[in-house]
């Protein structure tokens, strides 16, 4: 009975995964594929446009935006929470629709595509690596790894071996029957890489992979992530509003006001400069707070000094009518005369 339980659980699960990391219609629908375009661009939009119901009122995220990354290459996404680099992110990895416009991946038609086809799409051509792991807790690290390419289909057995090469490659071979909630979080998101490149998929999507790990962990999953990725010669889209990621890009694409704009490397250079002054003034204020207090501590301490002048004061004049001899009469300023 307990392992009928663990197994409908675990079917559970599948369910629950193919719903949300593959959410749509797994047994029907129809095509939306096209060809492969004749440029070395993987990726195009063409006036696409995005848009939200919130507080009764349509909010604009992405209007009319016309974009292209390369094949092969490693393009950021940058800008600000909110600035819908995630949503653009989303559309490309056909988890969210655009409500007009164009967007072609690999060859596929997203923007045209039903649910059978998106469903499709997510488990062969794209790759994604979320902020936040997604592993499945009820799964271990293997299971993890191998899951969206069985409900594709695939052969168990090959499935494996593959998963294991790649665990291996990223330190976690020994860790294959672990579950994820013995990993640490840098451990976690190796294999969140690991899971996305494991069905060799054409793109891969990243959306703040470090953005949940401290500096050090995550200066070493994304070093781990490109290398991974330029490897296999995989096209790498990262969605960041941090520009830690600048130097290792080969294209640069600003989100913000509803447009993307690729960056020159002109423009790359004076974000930069404005970054470090920012940076110079943010230090400059610490350090004349930093004055600051220590002008206080030297006040105080003036303060201090002249009240243990004047203790010391009381302590001689108390210590010399203490000392003064016997046969010197003291004046008793308390004393009434007779």
């Amino acid at each position: 009975m307990s392992c009928d339980i663990d197994k409908a659980f675990v079917f559970l699960l599948c369910v629950f995964v193919t719903s949300w990391f593959f959410p749509g219609d797994l047994f029907g629908g129809g095509g939306g594929y096209v060809s492969m375009n004749a440029t070395n661009d993987i990726i195009r939009l063409e006036g696409v446009r995005k848009t939200y119901e919130q507080g009764g009122r349509r909010q604009t995220v992405l209007d009319a935006v016309d974009a292209s990354f390369p094949e092969g290459a490693v393009t950021v996404l940058l800008g600000k929470s909110g600035s819908g680099k995630s949503t653009l992110l989303n559309m490309l990895g056909g988890i969210d629709t655009a409500d007009a416009g164009r967007i072609t991946v690999a060859g596929h038609e997203v923007s045209a595509m039903n649910d059978r086809a998106l469903t499709l799409f997510r488990r062969r051509t794209v790759g994604y690596v979320f902020q936040f792991f997604h592993l499945l807790p009820a799964l271990t690290v293997l299971e993890n790894v191998t899951l969206p390419q069985e409900l594709d289909g695939r052969s168990a057995a090959g499935l494996r071996a593959k998963a294991l090469g790649l665990l291996d490659r990223v330190g976690l071979a020994h860790k294959a029957d672990a579950m994820p909630e013995t990993l640490s979080g840098g451990e976690q998101q190796r294999v969140a890489i690991v899971r996305a490149l494991a069905h060799d998929p054409a793109v891969l999507l990243a959306d703040e992979p470090t953005g949940n790990l401290d500096a050090a962990t995550g200066d070493q999953v994304l070093r781990l992530l490109l290398e991974l990725t330029r490897e296999a010669g995989k096209t790498l889209v990262i969605a960041t509003h941090s520009h830690d990621v600048l130097p290792h890009a080969d294209h640069v694409h600003e989100v913000r006001g509803g447009g993307v704009h690729k960056l020159s490397a002109g423009e790359l250079l004076r974000q930069e400069h404005t970054l470090l002054a920012s940076a110079g003034s943010t230090r400059d204020s610490a350090g004349s707070t930093r004055d600051s207090a220590g002008s206080t501590r030297d006040s105080a301490g003036d303060t201090r000094d002249s009240a243990g002048d004047t203790r010391a004061s009381d302590i001689a004049s108390t210590t010399s009518a203490d000392a003064a001899p016997a046969d010197v009469p003291r004046t008793d300023t308390g004393a009434t005369s007779a």
